[in-house]
């Protein structure tokens, strides 16, 4: 949004005031309703802003996890899938996500396995959450483990202060869990926070978020199975 043509005038008008210089941090110290309609506001005039943008070939910067199940946008499912063609682990040290959990598959150095990696939004780096051997269909969790246990996939939240609070997702047999069960799970270890007014908006963008990762595992699968 930074990136794009009037997007600070953009984040201004709509509360958010720079907290930094340069001007990195926004801040919007409006109350909880007039933040919900300004992220609200944001999120539907994306479609303006992106093909303002002059970062990263043209995407619009990521918004980092907002307040409760607030964030950047959800993440599209990788499909054209090229075994051979699939850069090395290496160049995601010069690449930016551009959506929340957005998943990226690049090889390890040996060209040994693709691994799965996914953006994680508020401490904006790339995260490892599972790999496929080369030649194989079987992929591997790699497991992530946050304060309530072992998860296969985790999504981080920010819930006002700028730090990120992990959200656990589990993957049984090929399937994530009950987005709500996972939601209310969140929203217990985090109650002083949230309260079951945002189960459904919290289970809405896990939903959101998980399904395209579980889409590109798929079809990894399917274009492993194409090259054996």
């Amino acid at each position: 949004l930074l990136a794009a043509n009037k997007g600070a005038e953009l984040l201004r008008a709509l509360g958010f005031d720079a907290d930094a210089d340069p001007a990195t941090v926004y801040v919007c110290s409006a109350p909880h309703l007039e933040v919900r309609v300004s992220l609200s506001t944001l999120d539907k005039a994306e479609d303006v802003w992106s093909d303002l943008a002059s970062v990263n070939g043209g995407a619009a910067q990521p918004a980092t996890g907002g307040a409760g199940a607030e964030g950047g946008r959800a993440p599209e499912a990788i499909t054209d899938i090229r075994i051979a063609q699939l850069p090395q682990v290496s160049t995601l040290d010069d690449r930016v996500g551009t959506a929340d959990l957005q998943p990226a598959l690049v090889t390890d150095a040996g060209r040994t396995c693709v691994q799965l990696h996914c953006w994680m939004p508020v401490s904006r780096r790339w995260r490892l959450f599972g790999e496929m051997a080369i030649p194989s269909t079987s992929f591997v969790w790699t497991g992530a483990r946050t304060a309530s246990g072992e998860w296969q996939l985790v999504l981080e939240v920010d819930l006002g202060d700028g730090k990120p609070v992990e959200l656990g997702c589990s993957v049984q047999g090929g399937q994530p869990e009950n987005e709500y069960v996972a939601a209310q799970r969140f929203i217990n270890e985090n109650f002083e926070s949230l309260n079951n007014n945002h189960l459904e908006e919290i289970a809405r963008s896990l939903r959101e978020r998980v399904t395209p990762v579980m889409a590109t595992v798929d079809n990894l699968k399917k274009a492993m199975e194409a090259q054996n």
